[in-house]
């Protein structure tokens, strides 16, 4: 079994991969599962990183992973986690043995685009630092027993809001130049980003191997949903399957 890498998504922690996680792991996977920078703090740390920022921590325990292995990596990305394993496949496509890909937030509505840029900038005239816009409905979980051990922030931080569409876009510019086998997962019940989101992304990436899993019970965070142990099934299905477990070269 090969190493997998999951990644969270934005104002969240490791929690929202944890279940998945702890399966692949009992399953054999060596596995990592890092916070990301700015994120298990305030929202102030949050709002002082950027996109680069994320991506440079992302691809640092990638680089750990695979010097720990001696293999090509596999990465779960969960929401903002998905759009950096897209980055990386797309900048380090000889370390990547798979992707899972799980509501990846690749298009954004005009109307909120304009909001966080507007704010954006007025932040930036008037030197305005911290502004936030809050979570109305709470973490996007469905199973109200796991939303409330959720431990996401409560709001989201105009700054970080605005690298996280910047990253979406770049995001969303590497699909057609994928080639790592990817399983493309999304709930029907998710709140945050539409099922049309991944369904355009099953049918855009470049990948020869595509599979799709659509989650009836399950929200934005799939992963620890309610349809978690059919999250765990399927993805360790389909590294055993389709993963590229190659050896790659020791960083020095």
């Amino acid at each position: 079994m090969g190493p997998v890498l999951c990644l969270h998504g934005f104002t969240g922690t490791p929690f929202d991969v944890e279940a998945l996680a702890r399966a692949l792991e009992s399953r054999g996977h060596l596995v990592a599962a890092p916070t990301l920078p700015g994120h298990g703090g305030s929202v102030d740390d949050l709002a002082a990183t950027t996109a680069d920022d994320w991506l440079s921590g992302a691809d640092a325990a990638l680089t750990r992973l695979a010097d720990a292995s001696g293999t090509r990596v596999a990465i779960a990305g969960a929401s903002m986690g998905a759009l950096l394993a897209l980055r990386l496949a797309r900048r380090r496509p000889d370390t990547i043995a798979a992707l899972i890909l799980m509501a990846a937030p690749l298009r954004w509505r005009a109307i909120d685009r304009a909001r966080v840029e507007v704010l954006s900038r007025v932040a930036a005239i008037f030197g305005i630092r911290g502004w936030t816009i809050p979570k109305t409905g709470g973490v996007d979980i469905a199973d109200s027993a796991v939303r409330a051990l959720a431990p996401s922030l409560n709001a989201f931080p105009i700054a970080g809001l605005h690298h996280l569409i910047a990253l979406a876009d770049a995001a969303g510019a590497d699909v057609p130049f994928i080639t790592a086998p990817a399983l493309i997962v999304h709930g029907r019940l998710d709140r945050t980003v539409s099922l049309d989101v991944s369904e355009e992304l099953a049918s855009t990436i470049g990948s020869s191997i595509v599979e799709r899993l659509w989650l009836d019970d399950s929200g934005h965070l799939v992963a620890v949903d309610r349809d978690r142990n059919a999250v765990a099934e399927r993805a360790s299905a389909f590294l055993a399957h389709h993963a590229i477990w190659t050896r790659v070269a020791v960083s020095t």
